[in-house]
């Protein structure tokens, strides 16, 4: 049996999870506390990290929870870290998020409008099923505007080397949040997009538990 710790998505918490089973595994989820004024994301996962109560336990991070898991693997020991829809090191990031970090996009928009585009795009990239739908936008439009902003910034200027554990990373080809370019080392979904991981768990969690069960 592994011990699993899973983070959500910037706008999402534990019901993310809801529909991938992990049965026979002790599983956990981290929950999101609130930034403090100048911390960096490597100060914010250190504090995120102390919810964690076992040694060598295996993260499973999605989008910013990815991040969030790479960080993780440089502060504690770290059996192995799922990614999905995520990255491994800032090298990975997409031009356009080198031009958003360029004028500070983040501080621009109202916060407001980005969690409605948010929503929008979950509707615009092929989600039909009515409560996956009301689920994300109640988890987006829930989350702490002040901490919402903070971390698409820390996203921007993130420059972290890498993650520093055995890693697995599933990606969609057609994930237009983060297009996998330029990610290395990765299984790629084809036509899938930044929401496959709510929207696609009876794909994922075979893959997912294949994962765990090779270190478990």
């Amino acid at each position: 049996m592994a011990v699993v710790y899973c983070i959500p998505g910037l706008g999402a918490d534990k019901r993310l999870f809801r529909n991938i089973k992990l049965d026979g595994h002790d599983v956990h989820f981290l929950e999101w506390i609130p930034h403090r004024k100048q911390e960096t994301i490597t100060e914010y996962a250190t504090r995120l990290s102390k919810q964690i109560k076992h040694p060598d336990p295996i993260l499973i991070g999605v989008s910013l929870g990815g991040i969030m898991s790479v960080e993780i693997s440089s502060i504690l020991n770290i059996k192995k870290v799922i990614l999905i829809s995520s990255l491994k090191a800032g090298s990975e990031r997409p031009p356009y998020m080198h031009t958003q970090k360029r004028f500070n996009i983040q501080r621009i928009l109202p916060v407001g409008f980005m969690k409605r585009f948010a929503c929008s795009l979950k509707r615009m990239k092929g989600a039909t099923d009515p409560e996956d739908i009301e689920i994300f936008r109640s988890m987006i439009h829930g989350t702490d505007s002040r901490f919402f902003r903070w971390a698409i910034g820390q996203v921007l200027h993130w420059e972290h080397p890498g993650v520093n554990a055995p890693c697995a990373h599933f990606h969609g080809t057609n994930d237009f949040l983060i297009p996998p370019k330029n990610i290395k080392d990765v299984h790629l979904m084809p036509a899938e997009s930044h929401f496959m991981f709510s929207e696609k768990t009876h794909i994922l969690e075979p893959l997912i538990r294949k994962e765990i069960e090779k270190v478990a």
